[in-house]
């Protein structure tokens, strides 16, 4: 299930999604995404092309060759992954995760900065959150 918003003449930006699997597992949360400033009509064609495409090497190919083209990166996500954890992740213009703050289902909070290739450079966790009432 999703709630999306579309940039002009194109595909979506903002997303709401939820998905659960036949076995129970689920995520869900907000998504941003960067869009060509190309209309979406206008890439249509290479698109259909490359779907007409044999599975193989060249179609794998041709569908790399259209990311390059026309990239369409995640930037951003925020929400509950099927393990149990919260998560925020920003990605760079390129889609690369860069960083990344969790709390794990042990609840347990992270925070993790990557560098171009997706290597932790730097990492802090802390002792699982204790439950607590009242103020701060």
């Amino acid at each position: 299930m999703s709630f999306t918003i579309d940039q002009r003449d194109q595909d979506q930006i903002v997303g709401l999604q939820y998905e659960e699997t036949e076995d129970g597992r689920r995520w869900y949360g907000l998504r941003i995404w960067d869009r060509p400033s190309i209309p979406i009509a206008d890439m249509v064609d290479d698109f259909t092309r490359v779907r007409a495409m044999p599975d193989g090497p060249d179609k794998t190919a041709a569908w790399k060759a259209l990311s390059e083209k026309y990239p369409s990166p995640e930037r951003l996500f925020a929400g509950k992954l099927p393990d149990g954890s919260v998560v925020v992740g920003l990605r760079d213009s390129r889609g690369k995760m860069r960083i990344r703050l969790s709390i794990g289902s042990d609840d347990r909070p992270q925070i993790e900065l990557m560098d171009e290739k997706g290597n932790t450079v730097w990492s802090a966790s802390g002792p699982a959150a204790e439950c607590s009432t009242g103020t701060p």
